[in-house]
């Protein structure tokens, strides 16, 4: 089929059914915008997130879980905590 043939069933098909011609039209550009959006709305996500990171100062998952255990900081984090949860408790009570 020749390119004229196409332009030519086309132009037949709009002018048979316009309304739904028409209707097709809108839906394509509906789900051409919602496309669009959902693409914006990823990289807008991926950079909130990537900021956000960066604004909190996490620690990347494999320097938390790297290196030998440090058993005296354990057991001083433990007594702070301990000690930390007595005050608390304390003060809540009052």
């Amino acid at each position: 089929m020749s390119r004229h043939m196409y332009v030519t069933l086309i132009r037949n098909d709009i002018r048979k059914g316009k309304l739904i011609a028409v209707t097709v039209a809108v839906f394509i550009a509906a789900s051409a915008a919602l496309t669009a959006l959902a693409a914006a709305l990823g990289v807008h996500l991926f950079g909130a997130m990537d900021r956000f990171l960066e604004d909190a100062k996490a620690l990347h998952f494999m320097q938390m879980h790297t290196g030998d255990i440090d058993e005296g900081n354990c057991k001083a984090l433990r007594t702070r905590r301990a000690m930390w949860r007595r005050i608390s408790w304390r003060s809540s009570s009052m």
